[in-house]
């Protein structure tokens, strides 16, 4: 595949020339979001489809927003424990790195097609980390522990977290701080990258969504039963996983695409 007419690749390219004066941190930020853009106005989805999916989107918001206030204080279920608990907890990772690895070696075992549909798996779960950490730092919010659903610090605002025994202020975008990630509540990772991958998995094997949606609900239910995480924390992770699965799944058509272009 020539690179120089993958139109994500010449995106992204582009952003991390422009202007080289600005700081390397704001180039990298415009290097991330260059492919999202460019795929999202290959799209050429309606602005009235749009306007329908994002209404839809707030009103989740709204209505999850009324199970936060239930939630703070970070205890999530209470009396959950025991083996209930930790089914929660090991079923939550679907969307980890290990759970992509084993998917990526049955669909590449089984599937005489799977040399061309593991990318996008592995891909997906990637963009939508690489999203929800991005969101995290903006957002700045706070976990349920803390005890209040409504504080969102955002990039500039620092809130006391424990770190080795001490309190510490800490901001969003401190990654080299112990307990950076109190402050990433919104969204939730885990539910992003369960939704990325479930939306590829149902996109290929359609007699597989009942399983694959099943298990993001399983890992959003547990991610607010354990505490983790605000309702809302977890219906936005799940639309920034629906974005960066539709995102891989374009990305994969292109490839397609362009390599067939080239071969002719």
């Amino acid at each position: 595949m020539n690179p120089g007419r993958f139109f994500p690749l010449v995106n992204m390219r582009d952003a991390l020339d422009y202007n080289r004066a600005l700081a390397f941190p704001i180039r990298f930020v415009h290097m991330l979001l260059a492919p999202i853009l460019a795929c999202m106005t290959r799209a050429r989805i309606g602005p009235n489809v749009w306007l329908y999916r994002c209404t839809i989107v707030i009103v989740l918001l709204l209505v999850a927003s009324l199970f936060d206030s239930m939630l703070d204080g970070g205890h999530g279920i209470r009396g959950l424990g025991g083996d209930v608990r930790r089914e929660l907890e090991a079923w939550q990772q679907f969307g980890g790195i290990t759970s992509i690895v084993v998917i990526a070696l049955v669909v590449w075992k089984m599937d005489p097609l799977g040399s061309q549909r593991i990318w996008p798996i592995v891909v997906a779960p990637v963009f939508a980390s690489l999203l929800c950490m991005i969101v995290k730092i903006t957002v700045g919010r706070t976990r349920p522990k803390h005890g209040d659903a409504s504080l969102i610090l955002g990039p500039f605002g620092s809130q006391p977290v424990e770190a080795g025994g001490d309190l510490k202020l800490v901001h969003s975008w401190e990654l080299w701080e112990k307990g950076h990630s109190e402050l990433w509540s919104f969204p939730s990772s885990h539910t992003a990258s369960a939704a990325a991958i479930a939306l590829v998995l149902a996109a290929f094997y359609p007699r597989l969504r009942p399983i694959a949606w099943g298990l993001v609900a399983i890992v959003g239910f547990g991610r607010i039963a354990t505490g983790a995480h605000f309702a809302t924390d977890v219906v936005g992770g799940a639309v920034v996983g629906l974005l960066a699965g539709m995102l891989a799944m374009r990305l994969q058509t292109q490839f397609r695409q362009t390599n067939q272009a080239i071969s002719l």
